[in-house]
């Protein structure tokens, strides 16, 4: 995970707390890029729920049900919401608030019990970093490698299970290393999700193998298998598929 941090980090003591002041343009990006999703989806919501036709309008269940939506969204904190008597919503985006947030895109800020002599700045960033991938392993283990829900009741079908999905993470660590010296620095996950609509079928007729078939590349992947420097894979079936 690349963060695009600033080359000069800011550290500073506050109340006898060590802090260390991180950001960059790659993190104002994502910053600005998540906030204006949740307001575009946000607003999506307060359109719909304005228009509705009630024939019995109530101001409290209405009002509850926008302040609900917003929280699902996470973005409560970035609209003025009210229901006049009549059940009307009226509704409008907290203007200073998304100016404040916007001037602080980009920088986050760490605390650390270590002292200057156990960890530099750039040390405590890199504890950080290394946390997050800790993070993000465990995300793709219970989402994408589904360690949970587990279906077994054996101990040693659990201990097993368990051990091919680490196996399976293990393998895609090892794929975003190789990648990411050939200069891609995509998530392994997300290509192996295209890639996975990719098939080897077989045309035969009365048990004869007639023609080997294989699933077009998307032209949109070329350029990434070539930067892998896996497109030769795609270009015809291996040689294990005809045996």
């Amino acid at each position: 995970m690349t963060l695009g941090d600033h080359a000069n980090l800011i550290e500073i003591e506050h109340e006898g707390r060590r802090h260390v002041i991180a950001g960059g343009p790659w993190r104002a990006q994502h910053d600005a890029e998540r906030r204006n999703a949740r307001l575009k989806k946000a607003e999506a919501e307060l359109i719909r729920l304005s228009a509705v036709e009630r024939k019995t309008p109530n101001a409290q269940k209405i009002a509850s049900q926008v302040g609900r939506t917003l929280q699902r969204h996470c973005a409560h904190k970035y609209f003025h919401y009210e229901v006049n008597p009549t059940g009307k919503l009226l509704w409008s985006r907290k203007e200073e608030v998304i100016e404040a947030e916007q001037k602080t895109d980009g920088w986050y800020l760490l605390q650390t019990s270590l002292s200057k002599e156990k960890a530099t700045s750039e040390q405590v960033l890199k504890h950080y970093k290394n946390l997050l991938e800790v993070e993000e392993a465990f995300c793709q283990l219970k989402s994408y490698m589904e360690v949970r829900p587990i279906f077994h009741y054996r101990p040693d079908r659990v201990r097993n299970h368990v051990r091919i999905c680490f196996l399976a993470y293990w393998i895609t660590a090892r794929l975003r290393q190789e990648w990411k010296q050939c200069g891609y620095n995509g998530q392994p996950v997300d290509l192996l999700r295209q890639l996975q609509g990719i098939k080897v079928g077989y045309i035969s007729v009365k048990g004869k193998t007639l023609r080997c078939l294989m699933t077009d590349v998307p032209e949109n992947l070329n350029a990434i298998l070539t930067q892998i420097k896996a497109l030769a894979l795609f270009t015809k079936p291996p040689a294990w598929t005809n045996k």
